[in-house]
C-alpha cells in the first residue's frame, strides 16, 4: 500500500503515514528506498503524484546542474509532455520484455535440471552465458535506438503527435476558410455558387 501525501493550499506536503510534515527531498528519499508513493491535493483530492515527482527531478536538475542532457529537456518543452509519456512507455516495456526473457530462461534451465537433462553445473554455465547474451542484447538495442532518437532529433523530424497536431491546425484553418466563404464568398475573392 502506497504511502499517501496529502499536499496542502500553501504547498506543505503531510505524510499521513508518519503524522508530519514531509519536505520534497525527503520525499525523494522515501522514492530512492523504494517506497511507493501516492499524494493528492488535499483540497480537490486529485491524485498529483506526477507533478510532485516532477518537482523533484526540477530540484535535483536545479541544484545538480547537467543532471539531464539539455536536448532532453528542450525536447520535453517543445514536445508538450507527449515527449514523457513516450519515453515513460518504451522504458517500461523494455524492462518488461527483457525481464521476462530472462525469467523463462531461468525457468526452462532449472526445467532441463529437474528432468536430469543437464547437470547443476552445464545449467548454471548455460544461463550465464545466456543471460550474457541477453543482456548484450538488451545494450545493443538501446544503443541502436539512442542513435535512431539521436539521428531525428539532430534532422527535426517531426514526431506522429507533431503530424498529428499539424493535421489538426490544418483541418481548423480549412474550417475557418470554408466559414470566411460562406459567410462573404465576395470578400474571399470567389464566386457565390450561381443557382
Amino acid at each position: 500500500m502506497p504511502v499517501l501525501i496529502k499536499r496542502y493550499q500553501n504547498r506543505k506536503l503531510y505524510n499521513t503515514q508518519s503524522k508530519s510534515y514531509i519536505t520534497l527531498e525527503e520525499l525523494a528519499d522515501l522514492v530512492r528506498e523504494e517506497q511507493e508513493i501516492k499524494v493528492i491535493d488535499n483540497k480537490t483530492g486529485k491524485d498529483i503524484t506526477a507533478v510532485t515527482l516532477s518537482q523533484i527531478i526540477f530540484e535535483v536538475e536545479k541544484n545538480h546542474a547537467g543532471f539531464l542532457p539539455i536536448k532532453l529537456l528542450i525536447s520535453l518543452v517543445q514536445s508538450g509532455g507527449n515527449k514523457v509519456e513516450e519515453i515513460r512507455r518504451n522504458i517500461f516495456e523494455a524492462l518488461s520484455l527483457f525481464h521476462h526473457y530472462d525469467l523463462e530462461i531461468e525457468r526452462r534451465i532449472n526445467l532441463l535440471i529437474d528432468n536430469g537433462e543437464l547437470s547443476q553445473e552445464e545449467g548454471g554455465l548455460l544461463l550465464e552465458k545466456l543471460l550474457a547474451a541477453s543482456e548484450s542484447l538488451h545494450h545493443t538495442r538501446e544503443d541502436v535506438e539512442s542513435k535512431i532518437f539521436r539521428y531525428l532529433w539532430s534532422r527535426q523530424v517531426p514526431t506522429e503527435s507533431d503530424l498529428q497536431e499539424i493535421i489538426r491546425k490544418v483541418d481548423h484553418l480549412s474550417q475557418r476558410v470554408d466559414e470566411l466563404n460562406l459567410d462573404d464568398p465576395g470578400q474571399v475573392g470567389l464566386e457565390a455558387p450561381r443557382s
